[in-house]
């Protein structure tokens, strides 16, 4: 599963084969308080990306979709950025799994 996101426009593309699609704005939620900005996106039915900004060098995210067993796979991933960086292209692997529920 790879994804591309834009930082200053609150993007998020996911990336299949040789083409990008976005996912829509309708699908985005944006959640700020004094500790940390969250962006959440629906990506189809049950499964969810959360990019998660603590501050400006490390963001967490997390990527949540359904099993064909009823069971909920999650995966995570921990990545610092360039001072400067507003675009970052990720991949979750089986090795970012940490459970299922």
């Amino acid at each position: 599963m790879k994804f591309k996101y834009h930082f200053l426009e609150k993007k998020l593309w996911r990336i299949e084969e040789d083409y990008l699609y976005e996912v829509s704005e309708e699908n985005r939620v944006i959640e700020l308080n004094s500790i940390a900005l969250g962006v959440i996106f629906k990506l189809g039915e049950g499964q969810w990306l959360l990019l998660n900004f603590n501050d400006k060098s490390l963001t967490e995210i997390c990527y949540t979709k359904p099993l064909k067993n009823g069971e909920i796979a999650r995966y995570e991933k921990k990545i610092t950025l360039d001072q400067f960086q507003v675009e970052i292209n990720f991949e979750f692997t089986e090795q970012d799994r940490i459970n299922s529920s």
